[in-house]
């Protein structure tokens, strides 16, 4: 008999949770809701935890253009694949006293491949209880995101926004981060303790602030 694999349809909370869930889920089908998407990218300017979160996120996801269509799917580093579903959603499947929500969204993902993958397992994760009971409700099987990982990983993330002075010497610098996205880390004095992923505003010689 053919194993099937899982296939997993992710909230927004569990990438902000751990924005390696990705790779954690083996090699299952992993889709991300076009919705989730855009509330990471509503998140990824907060200085906080969140931010960094949805910022790491977006990047590991970005990564993967290169290999295909997101939308068709493409294969994972751990021979899963992921899947960014931007179809419509399909509002009219819920009852008429129930308002749209990202929420809701989100499950109307789950329950159009509940529908249309009825011989594989479909698995909302989820940290959002009210999201839990709708889709229990549903009929869709819906977990937890576990990732005993998540809490040894904390450092790795950024813990807010720090500030860099950057020389007069330098403004063109930042016309060239401007331009290009990115800059060599040895061309401005940076401060001991940064964490990975940390969020930078670069302070220049007029006082105005570059993120």
């Amino acid at each position: 008999m053919t194993k099937y694999k899982k296939i997993y349809v992710l909230d927004t909370n569990v990438l902000i949770k751990d924005p390696e869930a990705i790779h954690r889920l083996g090699d299952n089908i992993i889709v991300i809701p076009i919705i989730v998407i855009q509330e990471l990218e509503s998140f990824k300017n907060e200085s906080e935890l969140r931010g960094a979160s949805a910022r790491k996120a977006l990047r590991i996801i970005d990564e993967y253009r290169s290999q295909g269509s997101l939308s068709q799917g493409v294969f994972t580093k751990t021979n899963g694949q992921l899947i960014v579903d931007c179809r419509e959603i399909e509002w009219g499947e819920l009852s008429g006293n129930l308002k749209q929500s990202n929420d809701l969204a989100i499950l109307l993902v789950a329950k159009r491949y509940k529908r249309e993958k009825a011989l594989r397992d479909i698995i909302l994760l989820t940290e959002d209880i009210a999201l839990r009971i709708m889709a229990a409700s549903f009929g869709i099987t819906v977990e937890t995101y576990k990732n005993s990982e998540n809490i040894k990983r904390i450092e790795e993330l950024s813990l807010g926004t720090i500030n860099i002075d950057v020389p007069t010497s330098c403004d063109d610098y930042l016309t060239q981060l401007s331009n290009h996205g990115h800059l060599p880390v040895d061309i401005f004095s940076l401060p001991d303790g940064m964490y990975a992923n940390q969020c930078c505003r670069l302070k220049k010689s007029d006082g105005k602030y570059n993120l």
